[in-house]
């Protein structure tokens, strides 16, 4: 079994809809002000843009972990 982990970053844009930033393989140590403060950095200097405008405030972050099971399936000739 595998683990897959991620680092979902999630801001509110102009237009009021939410944006996600999604990291693969992120360093599990990053604290939440360590985080915090890099996606004040992104919203500050416009580093993203979006088609749904700018990103203008935080909405939270999350660490996601999915197992994976692979399935030894034979191919239907």
């Amino acid at each position: 079994m595998e683990t897959d982990s991620r680092l979902d970053l999630l801001f509110k844009t102009s237009l009021g809809k939410t944006y996600r930033l999604s990291i693969d393989n992120p360093d599990q140590s990053l604290t939440a002000s360590i985080i915090q403060n890099a996606m004040s950095v992104i919203i500050s200097n416009n580093i993203i843009t979006t088609k749904y405008g700018n990103l203008t405030e935080i909405k939270g972050a999350r660490f996601v972990n999915t197992s994976v099971s692979e399935l030894a399936v034979v191919p239907v000739v």
